[in-house]
């Protein structure tokens, strides 16, 4: 009976440890869950950097205090730092247009640098050839004022300043600078009346004063272009250089309201060119994916007779897409 006991006892072991000790095999299952996300039409832009801060002498174009900033040295003329516009949206950027804070009432010769605003000084460039890039103004804003001495007019209703009258014709500065000759330059202007301000001629120096020349000063001679008038505003383009190949001219819209009270040298402030029904210049006009990026170059042109200080101001990229629905 005892024999039997063990039989079975040792039967029973030898299949618990058969059992306990039989090979592991891995299992699994596979089911699934469907994950729907709808992603919502927004525009959304970036610029970076974010600031700029500049530095540099009246007459000459200012550099960077910030070392991280990114110099194109692609052209003598060039001199301008990188900047990167990026959709962070979700929908094709289609265009882009800039504007630039002006400032309010006639800054020059007041001696105060807040006065200033920094449309005055900042130009752009979306072109992408090496060795040739052209910057513009996105709008400057010209106040009138009376001519020197040395100047003669170009036509006898404006007469010497000594007697200056303006219901007839105006005078104005643009002011600027040059990367090429590292110098300040001042081009004259006039504005010949009209109707009014809008359908008058203008007339451009064909030098403008440096630290070295005094430019244009006799306009008895000059060429007039005719401004186009929509009735409220009209506006010529001018292309100036004091390069002897009129490569890197300085060009834009000169812009006059009815009295020439409100005056720009605009290019890539279309909304300004629109005053005068001009076409104006988008900073890009081609679509800009989601998650794309565009770079661009900024420059910073400090003219004659800024007063020291700082003059701070903004520059504002306005992305243009469409939303549906």
């Amino acid at each position: 009976m005892n024999s039997e006991i063990g039989i079975i006892v040792s039967i029973v072991f030898l299949f618990l440890v058969t059992f306990l000790t039989f090979p592991v095999r891995a299992a699994e299952d596979t089911t699934e869950v469907t994950v729907q996300v709808t992603v919502s039409q927004i525009l959304i832009v970036d610029i970076s950097p974010k600031l700029f801060t500049f530095s540099g002498f009246p007459g000459r174009v200012a550099d960077p205090t910030d070392p991280s900033i990114t110099q194109d040295t692609s052209s003598v003329y060039s001199k301008g730092y990188y900047f990167t516009v990026t959709n962070l949206g979700s929908v094709n950027i289609t265009s882009i247009k800039v504007r630039a804070d002006l400032p309010t009432s006639n800054p020059w010769g007041q001696g105060n640098p807040a006065l200033h605003q920094i449309g005055d000084f900042v130009l752009l460039s979306n072109d992408t050839t090496a060795g040739s890039v052209k910057y513009y103004y996105v709008a400057q804003r010209l106040w009138s004022t009376v001519p020197p001495f040395y100047v003669m007019p170009p036509f006898r209703h404006c007469p010497s300043p000594s007697s200056w009258d303006e219901s007839e014709c105006k005078f104005f500065i643009l002011r600027t600078a040059f990367t090429k000759y590292d110098d300040g330059e001042d081009w004259y202007i006039f504005i010949k009346k009209g109707a009014n301000y809008t359908d008058g001629t203008v007339y451009v120096a064909n030098e403008p004063r440096t630290s070295t020349q005094s430019g244009t000063t006799d306009f008895s001679s000059i060429e007039p272009t005719s401004l186009i008038s929509n009735g409220n505003y009209g506006y010529a383009y001018l292309k100036l250089s004091s390069d002897p190949n009129r490569i890197y001219s300085l060009e834009g819209y000169l812009i006059v309201n009815t009295t020439a009270n409100e005056v720009y040298f605009a290019y890539w402030d279309v909304d300004k060119a629109s005053l005068a029904s001009a076409s104006g210049v988008y900073l890009w006009n081609q679509n800009l994916a989601p998650g794309a990026s565009k770079d661009f170059r900024m420059q910073v042109r400090i003219p004659f007779g800024v007063p020291a200080g700082t003059i701070s101001g903004k520059v504002y990229i306005i992305a243009i897409g469409s939303i549906t629905g």
